[in-house]
């Protein structure tokens, strides 16, 4: 699965669930691991975005998964699926 790597700009709303404000695509990549959320953090690593453990979770929605920080759950960079129009 091929995603485009995204860094987010959100707020929270009056019922203090965050939403995505802004998204500027920062890169892509592409994994046949099984364990995509792995692979996620680890091609953040490679672009040189260094998260602390313990201070940050990967969560998964669908297909989208977002690095969030742990104590405000504020969602900081996304991985979205790209899919290829077949015609």
């Amino acid at each position: 699965m091929k995603y485009e790597i995204k860094q987010i700009s959100a707020r929270k709303n009056e019922k203090g669930v965050w939403t995505w404000k802004n998204a500027m695509a920062i890169g892509e990549f592409q994994t046949n691991a099984k364990n995509h959320k792995k692979a996620f953090l680890y091609h953040l690593h490679k672009m040189g975005i260094i998260l602390k453990s313990g201070k940050f979770t990967v969560n998964a929605s669908k297909n989208v998964l977002e690095v969030r920080d742990r104590k405000t759950n504020e969602p900081i960079f996304a991985a979205v699926p790209i899919y290829r129009n077949r015609t």
